[in-house]
């Protein structure tokens, strides 16, 4: 009996930790997010939020975390970190021009030591394949999807997921879509074979989403532009 109580007492307790980690996102980001960018002057000002969301990453219990708290979990985490990383660096021109910023800045996520590339490509697309998830991990670059200012959370993921892949995907200056010609982010160009999965071509892709009729027009990549989004 006694060790039954533990158990559950460890259970509740990581429960609450966890339920902890969402709550404080969701506030940071909707703190330090508008439009898409972020307020990274103002967070120079109020690291505190930032640093103990960090120590949260590190000691997050990946054990007792399900498969749909560890999706949001990690996909809370590549943003923060993209953030953490840039201020650490800050003031950046871009993530471009901080060295290794994807590939070998690591930083503790539930104890261990990983990369942006490690957390976005082993953890989150090997594990949990979606091809949404390339319109919600923000990489710190104006090209990228405009940020979320809220926290994605277990319950009710795959909704925040599906709605906000219809928002980027009719954000205006991410789907640039003139009277014969849609223009898209080369996202995907790069990663087109995660689209084709879904759908027949990258257009059609985009057009099961967009309010616009988009069959027929012609599709195009822009350039990606890599400096900071900064608010």
């Amino acid at each position: 009996m006694k060790k039954l109580m533990v158990i559950l007492l460890y259970a509740y307790s990581t429960q609450l930790v966890g339920q902890s980690f969402f709550d404080e996102a969701d506030r940071f980001f909707n703190q330090f997010v508008k439009n898409g960018l972020v307020k990274y002057d103002l967070l120079k000002k109020e690291r505190s939020s930032l640093d103990n969301l960090v120590e949260k990453i590190g000691a997050f219990n990946f054990e007792s975390a399900s498969d749909v708290e560890k999706k949001a979990f990690l996909i809370n985490t590549y943003n923060i970190l993209v953030i953490h990383h840039v201020m650490t660096n800050y003031p950046a021109e871009g993530p471009l021009k901080i060295d290794g910023f994807f590939n070998k800045l690591k930083a503790k996520v539930a104890g261990m030591d990983l990369t942006l590339d490690e957390i976005e490509k082993e953890r989150l697309f090997r594990t949990f394949p979606d091809e949404r998830l390339h319109f919600v991990l923000v990489c710190a670059a104006v090209g990228c999807p405009p940020l979320a200012d809220f926290a994605f959370r277990p319950d009710g993921l795959e909704k925040q997921l599906s709605d906000r892949t219809t928002y980027v995907l009719n954000f205006p200056t991410f789907i640039r879509v003139t009277k014969n010609v849609v223009q898209v982010s080369k996202i995907f160009a790069w990663y087109e074979g995660d689209f084709l999965e879904k759908s027949e071509s990258v257009l059609s892709y985009v057009d099961q989403y967009h309010t616009q009729n988009l069959i027929g027009k012609k599709l195009l990549y822009y350039e990606y532009d890599w400096r900071l989004n900064k608010y």
